[in-house]
């Protein structure tokens, strides 16, 4: 390290973040760097944006009462008596979290740098 301090470098500059990220005494200061370039809004939305995001989800509300109208309970009835509906069930709900915890498990071991 040959005494530098964190605040020996300017991390807002891509290519002194590119060299020194990979060290972990420079992780938070990485981190926090990454952070503000990433925070560059001003927090004003412009009229035209308002008028989409409404517009949008008007359009996602008509969808859905849309479909929910058209929903036919026998149908429901009928697709429940198979037993992929069951097995799709078990492996959404319980092998696939285990398969995440797993994996976690194993890469746990890797420098937080890999983990963002």
């Amino acid at each position: 390290m040959s005494g530098e301090t964190c605040s020996d470098f300017d991390f807002t500059n891509d290519t002194v973040a590119l060299t020194q990220c990979n060290n972990t005494f420079y992780l938070d200061e990485c981190l926090d760097a990454c952070q503000k370039l990433e925070c560059t809004s001003t927090g004003k939305s412009s009229t035209k944006d308002i008028v989409f995001t409404v517009l949008i989800q008007i359009l996602v509300f008509l969808l859905v009462f849309g479909l929910a109208g058209s929903v036919d309970f026998g149908h429901f009835k009928a697709r429940f008596r198979s037993k992929g509906v069951y097995i799709g069930l078990l492996c959404q709900f319980l092998l696939m979290p285990l398969i995440g915890f797993a994996v976690v498990a194993i890469f746990s071991s890797l420098p937080p740098l890999f983990a963002v």
